[in-house]
């Protein structure tokens, strides 16, 4: 929760995001060490977290189609393909039709 409260809050800048983050690391593994009579070993624990948050960041990318500092996504090359795909197959329905357009005339 706290996660995705810093990973939406397009104030911060990369340092002060990581910073945050860092903060949250810090404290859930106080809080285990803490609260566990044998916890695992920090590495292990900090290994968890850091799959948590990652998920998490890419979670909120796809829900939200924003990244964590207000940015849209790159498209991909599958993106690409699509969006030509569908802009060459709509011209082609458009220019199919028997009346023939400026824009398809020979």
């Amino acid at each position: 929760m706290r996660l995705r409260e810093v990973f939406q809050d397009y104030e911060h800048d990369k340092l002060s995001r990581d910073e945050a983050v860092r903060n949250i690391h810090n404290d859930v593994l106080e809080k285990i060490r803490l609260g566990m009579e044998a916890p695992p070993d920090q590495e292990t624990l900090s290994r968890i977290f850091g799959n948590n948050a990652r998920e998490t960041f890419r979670d909120l990318i796809f829900e939200n189609n924003k990244r964590c500092d207000g940015r849209r996504p790159r498209p991909t090359e599958g993106d690409q393909l699509l969006r030509w795909i569908y802009t060459n197959l709509s011209m082609a329905q458009h220019c199919s039709s028997e009346a023939r357009h400026k824009c398809c005339a020979p």
